[in-house]
């Protein structure tokens, strides 16, 4: 992040900040309730800025070494690789050749690359499709509150790297979010603001203790730091064996990389908090003096500086020979060359543009403080689309494939389509999200203001019922398993064929399900090795109960709802219950775990819809609806969804997922049966009469209603999203319906009932279970044609199983055991 704006100081600044630190959520904040915390942390973090200033003491910048280790022949000339129009490489020095970047699946520094254009260069899992099922793997606390934006990168198996008000540099699991250390960063009150960057083997960071630090990336050792004349609230940039970073005390410095002596440092006229793009041998910076610089890499001797007309506050992104950087109402654009004005192109709105652009796809986009993510033409400057966020954006965006990711103050992580900009997804964090989000490995990183790091993933797990908090029934990260090789499907394993098993949920290699073992347990909570069916273990329930569906899984927590009114939770690793709540009214269905909740349906006369703290399991909010039937309730972009059956209410409800508030105009007529699925903003739901239909996810107007015909009876199955096409099973058969108007696509007749299993899709191909009367059936179809693929017999007891899909494989729950399924 960057903070290029303070307020006129005053001696007073050290108590006001003791007086508003920690933020605190007004009693009036009727749209977040207890659960979050203050939005307007803009206001604290200028305070807190300026008292760092004031209570550090001034001084010139010390020279640790005079050392040179780089002639400026060899920087300018080296300096001079870029990789599909990024500075995405570094130089081999002794040669003068390109070798790639560490970046790969990686995120190493504040905007991915040194050009900071803030796209990710890697394979990734997350495409739009799939970015509106990303699902929550984990969040990490720290001790304070979050503006850093995390890096994550190759060392000791993956580490995410992240700053906290707290004055700790932290280093996290990047697959799980264990801590893994933490150093002090010495300071005044304000904390650790600058991003860090990793290379070499290093850690780099500034502080507002006036120095740049470097840390042994794997054990966070302290190896050097460099003095400056201010709070260093730029992120570094590490090329070419050098750190560039910017400070308050109006310079630009390259250090070396490994030792931390100055190479040369450069005067501007203000305070330098954007952050460096490095690129062709020269440094592109905004001060806030008003000017853009750039300098050369090798020597900092000025090659132009331009006053774009307006005080330049985001750091600058350079693609296409030009620099793009945000200045109070403009976005503009300059030659690279030159520095001249290309273009700019107002918001038409907001004084400020801490937000950084990112460049991909031959847009920029940017977020403002006038509640506004825009894209812009990148060569032209025209609005190409604009999206209402609701709330200022501070955060800067990261571009996936074809989605971007951005932050905003209301506590937001959102997704957008890159090209169309319509909102793929979001999810809710408890407090400000000013921190850059960063895509790693198919996994979205970003910080908060509540303390937490947060850690999402299109990870090709299967966590909860029907996969995702949408519950749209699609891994869209499953690759293994296509129509081309699902014929091939064997047999992998049976685990407790004594037992019946519920649906399953898989997670970081375990599958996790309810089985009913009399005998033994009752109902427990079992664990299974994904790849062996090894029991991992087994867990009773306290107080007992029936397990009605798939348990869900989230940041080492297994949440399970159950037939005696309770919902409980269960560490992941050891099987041990952590909590469990009290009777809700009526049996608890599938819960779904998003915007950091978990969220449960309770079934009956006076049940409804809770939410609950994951932590402790205390209640957050409950909306009662009558007569609530067998369902879970899907989550997408902070609402959440529900039905009341007929004979009583036989309308659909539509709640804000944060504070429980029923939407403006909901509920609507609709009458539906089973769990809605939530997609490309329509929420899709099958009923008892036959007909699925599809209502606007905001407004509840009905789009279209659609007969299940010749089945035409009810439809027990949850719906499934994906191709364009909505998938439901009823009776015997599997149905296709276009999603944008409910039109017949194809229909396919299969063995037995139906009943209440849920289609699960997966790469071209749909999974669904059967009974017969004497056996039952886990089949596959061609997604998009109907065509039957595959099917295996178990014994009877599949029709209201539905299949889990993950890493190649295939789960199914039923009578006689949990059965896997595996490619040869």
């Amino acid at each position: 992040m960057n903070l290029a704006d303070v307020a006129a100081v005053g001696t007073g600044f050290t108590v006001m900040l003791a007086t508003v630190w920690p933020p605190s959520l007004p009693s009036s904040d009727a749209r977040r309730g207890t659960h979050g915390r203050d939005r307007s942390i803009a206001g604290f973090r200028r305070v807190l800025v300026v008292a760092c200033t004031l209570a550090a003491a001034a001084g010139g910048f010390v020279n640790p070494s005079h050392a040179r280790g780089h002639a400026e022949e060899e920087r300018d000339d080296l300096a001079r690789c870029e990789q599909d129009g990024r500075a995405n490489s570094e130089i081999e020095s002794e040669h003068g050749k390109c070798k790639p970047q560490v970046a790969g699946n990686w995120w190493p520094e504040f905007r991915s690359t040194p050009n900071l254009d803030g796209v990710y260069v890697g394979a990734s899992a997350i495409v739009s499709p799939s970015a509106q099922d990303l699902t929550p793997v984990w969040r990490a606390p720290t001790g304070g509150a979050i503006f850093s934006s995390p890096a994550v990168a190759n060392v000791a198996n993956g580490i995410a790297y992240v700053g906290s008000l707290d004055g700790f540099l932290h280093a996290f699991s990047f697959s799980t979010g264990a801590p893994l250390w933490t150093r002090p960063i010495p300071s005044g009150p304000g904390g650790l603001m600058s991003s860090p960057a990793v290379a070499n083997g290093l850690v780099y960071i500034g502080g507002g203790d006036f120095r740049v630090h470097a840390f042994n990336a794997t054990t966070g050792a302290p190896v050097w730091t460099a003095l400056t004349g201010g709070p260093v609230i730029s992120s570094p940039t590490v090329f070419n064996g050098a750190v560039y970073i910017g400070s308050d005390d109006k310079k630009v410095y390259a250090l070396d990389a490994g030792t931390g002596a100055l190479i040369w440092s450069f005067s501007t006229g203000g305070m330098v908090r954007s952050s460096p793009a490095v690129t062709n041998g020269v440094v592109f910076v905004g001060s806030l003096d008003g000017n853009v610089y750039a300098l050369k890499a090798g020597t900092g001797s000025l090659v132009w500086k331009r006053s774009p007309g307006s005080i330049p506050e985001s750091s600058p992104a350079v693609a296409n020979g030009l620099v793009y950087i945000g200045a109070e109402e403009f976005l503009f654009a300059l030659n690279a060359g030159n520095g001249g004005l290309v273009w700019k192109s107002p918001t038409g709105q907001g004084p400020s543009f801490a937000s950084s652009p990112a460049v991909a796809n031959g847009f920029v986009y940017i977020g403002s403080s006038s509640k506004t993510f825009w894209a812009f033409n990148a060569f032209s400057g025209g609005l190409v689309w604009s999206a209402n966020v609701g709330a200022p954006v501070v955060s800067s965006p990261a571009v996936v494939n074809n989605a971007v990711f951005v932050g905003s103050d209301d506590g937001d992580l959102h997704a957008y389509d890159a090209v169309k900009g319509t909102e793929l997804w979001s999810s809710q964090t408890g407090a400000a999200v000013q921190s850059s989000p960063a895509v790693a490995d198919g996994m979205v990183y970003v910080g908060s203001s509540d303390h937490f790091l947060y850690a999402f993933a299109a990870s090709g797990d299967w966590p909860m019922f029907h996969h995702s908090p949408t519950l749209s029934g699609v891994n869209a990260a499953e690759t293994a398993i296509s129509p081309a090789n699902v014929g091939t499907l064997v047999a992998a394993w049976t685990a407790c064929p004594t037992c019946i098993v519920r649906d399953a949920a898989v997670a970081n290699g375990v599958v996790y399900a309810g089985v009913q073992l009399t005998a033994v347990c009752g109902d427990c909570l079992a664990a299974f090795d994904a790849t062996t069916g090894t029991q991992l273990w087994r867990t009773s329930l306290t107080p007992p109960g029936s397990i009605r569906g798939a348990p869900a899984v989230w940041n080492g927590v297994v949440y399970i709802g159950v037939g005696n009114e309770r919902l409980y939770a269960f560490d992941a690793t050891t099987g041990s219950q952590l909590w469990v709540t009290g009777a809700f009214g009526g049996p608890v269905d599938p819960p779904t775990v998003q915007n950091g909740l978990v969220y449960a349906v309770s079934e009956g006369s006076s049940a409804g819809v809770h939410a609950r703290d994951p932590l402790t399991g205390a209640k957050v909010w409950d909306a009662l609806i009558a007569n609530v039937p067998l369902e879970s309730a899907p989550v997408a972009n902070e609402n959440i969804y529900a039905a009341g059956a007929p004979p009583f209410t036989n309308k659909l409800f539509a709640y804000d997922a944060i504070v429980g508030a029923l939407l403006p105009s909901w509920p609507v007529t609709g009458g539906a049966d089973r769990s809605a699925a939530v997609a490309d903003g329509k929420v899709f739901w099958g009923d008892s009469f036959g007909a699925i239909s599809a209502f606007d996810a905001i407004s509840g107007t009905k789009s279209w209603t659609a007969s299940t015909a010749p089945s035409a009876s009810f439809i027990g199955s949850s719906a499934a999203v994906a191709n364009g096409l909505v998938y439901v099973g009823a009776a015997g058969h599997v149905f296709a319906l276009n999603e944008g108007s409910g039109a017949h696509v194809w229909s396919t007749a299969v063995s037995g009932v139906i009943g209440s299993s849920s289609p699960a899709v997966a790469n071209g191909v749909l999974f669904i279970c059967s009974d017969t009367s004497t056996a039952g059936i886990v089949q596959a179809l061609n997604a998009l044609s109907g065509a039957p693929l595959w099917s295996a017999t178990v014994p009877v007891g599949v029709e209201s199983s539905s299949p889990a899909v993950a890493h190649g494989m295939v789960y199914v729950g039923a009578s006689s055991g949990l059965h896997a399924y595996r490619l040869p």
